[in-house]
């Protein structure tokens, strides 16, 4: 997903940066990337979570672990895009519970320096 882009920092006289119009849009773009991940990779596993509910017992292990994959993948990406550690992606393993503290978590995408969660 990362683009080959120079990033082109420029360090103002009081010594703050300054985002030239170009990472903006970069980070927007790769913002919304991992917003339609994690969105396309939880509804995913959600489903494939019901339907092994529904099919029987010795084939249900078929379905249940890559649901609970997609999950854990979909929360990795709920992580890029808030932003903050991937160490809050352990969260899809009570999902749906586990959803909650991800929700509520506030963002860090909009603080200087503090760039995919490091």
């Amino acid at each position: 997903m990362r683009l080959n882009l120079e990033l082109k920092n420029m360090v103002s006289g009081d010594g703050t940066m300054k985002i030239n119009k170009e990472q903006e849009e970069y980070r927007k773009k790769e913002k919304e990337e991992y917003r339609k991940s994690r969105n396309n990779f939880i509804w995913f596993g959600i489903i494939l979570l019901i339907i092994s509910k529904f099919i029987p017992e010795y084939w249900d292990a078929i379905l249940y672990v890559p649901g609970s994959t997609f999950i854990f993948t979909g929360c990795y990406f709920w992580t890029k895009y808030k932003n903050i550690s991937p160490r809050f992606t352990l969260f899809g393993f009570i999902a749906p519970i586990g959803f909650i503290p991800l929700a509520l978590i506030k963002s860090k995408a909009g603080k200087e320096g503090n760039q995919n969660g490091k």
